[in-house]
């Protein structure tokens, strides 16, 4: 066993601990066959990565290599998808008029309503694009800015109705590997009363390394992985993103928000214009480099109106498996990325079948 420790700025530590795996194998013709295991602690939260990049070539005896499947998959969804320009108006719910008088939230070619089967109080679906079926690389700034622009805009006006609802998060879940029911490219907003799992372990241990370090972590972060230079990608126009070193899911990216801005609703139209840019950048990115199809992303932001020095406005992106003919994953954003899971059972309920 060897652990092996890097210093960053402030309080940042990178730790890893790497011991070695031995085992006869097949692949071999039984002779010694030595695998390396990381186990890489996160820098901010009390929880730990396993990695092993051989497993990338274990036997997957389900995946699917014939991808004009999936292309007649996609042809045939579309005759029948909601999110379709011809149906979104006869076959997605509206608000109510209390809320928002034309029953839906718009702008350019992002309609905002009400999710169809809500896990919060607020829970809204966003259609980004016309097109009913779109590679990473072709969401386009454009196609951001107005769903980054819009789903602001809502907050605000939620926050006005109900100020008790801190809580906001945009979140998406990119075709059925990442728990997507509709292949129609969307997001999913939530405003909601309390913060999920995830972002309240963040902001306890943000406020925590900012009481010890008297520095915000997220700031010490960035000069860290610019320090040391192993895993920083790219200075984009409002983001910095770089690689997670103890990363929650396969390929995950960190975008950072430069500007000390705490709240997503805080945002002016010109840094949300530069946030959709440094996206769709990096999005291009994992699909022309890293031939990433489906991703799971999630904004975390601090509670409107509370002041959070200790916190950035920060997106965290991971990758999924390439799409298959199989079944839809039943984890998305929400269990992976905030680390809440949603059910469709009760308890109670499975406990009277069980019984009776």
């Amino acid at each position: 066993m060897e652990e092996v420790v890097k210093k960053g700025v402030g309080g940042v530590v990178f730790r890893k601990i790497v011991v070695e795996a031995k085992l006869l194998s097949p692949l071999k013709n039984f002779s010694l066959d030595i695998q390396y295991v990381e186990y890489r602690k996160d820098p901010l939260l009390d929880r730990w990565t396993r990695i092993n990049i051989l497993r990338a070539s274990r036997t997957k005896q389900v995946e699917e290599r014939n991808g004009k499947v999936f292309e007649e998959i996609v042809r045939e969804s579309e005759v029948k998808c909601p999110f379709c320009p011809k149906r979104v108006s006869s076959d997605t719910p509206m608000f109510t008029s209390n809320l928002v008088d034309s029953g839906r939230f718009k702008r350019g070619s992002f309609i905002l309503f009400p999710n169809m089967f809500p896990f919060a109080k607020y829970h809204c679906v966003g259609i980004i694009s016309r097109e009913h079926y779109l590679e990473l690389n072709k969401i386009s700034q454009d196609i951001l800015e107005d769903c980054l622009i819009s789903c602001r805009d809502f907050f605000k006006l939620i926050t006005a109705k109900d100020p008790d609802a801190r809580y906001i998060m945009v979140n998406l879940n990119h075709l059925p590997p990442a728990g997507a029911s509709i292949i129609h490219p969307h997001v999913q907003i939530i405003q909601d009363y309390k913060p999920t799992t995830m972002l309240k372990k963040i902001l306890e241990a943000s406020e925590n390394y900012y009481k010890t370090y008297g520095s915000c972590f997220w700031e010490d972060l960035v000069e860290s992985e610019i320090k040391i230079g192993e895993r920083h990608i790219l200075r984009g126009e409002i983001l910095d993103w770089i690689a997670s070193f103890a990363p929650l899911a396969d390929k995950e990216i960190i975008g950072i928000c430069r500007t000390r801005k705490e709240c997503f609703i805080d945002l002016s139209n010109d840094e949300l214009i530069m946030m959709a840019k440094d996206i769709s950048t990096i999005l291009s990115l994992l699909h022309d480099k890293l031939e990433v199809k489906s991703i799971n992303m999630s904004v975390y932001s601090a509670p409107i109106g509370l002041e959070c020095k200790h916190f950035r406005i920060h997106i965290r992106i991971i990758s999924r498996s390439k799409p298959t003919t199989l079944y839809t994953n039943d984890r998305g954003f929400m269990e992976v990325l905030q680390t809440e899971p949603v059910v469709t059972s009760l308890p109670e309920t499975i406990t009277r079948t069980l019984r009776n």
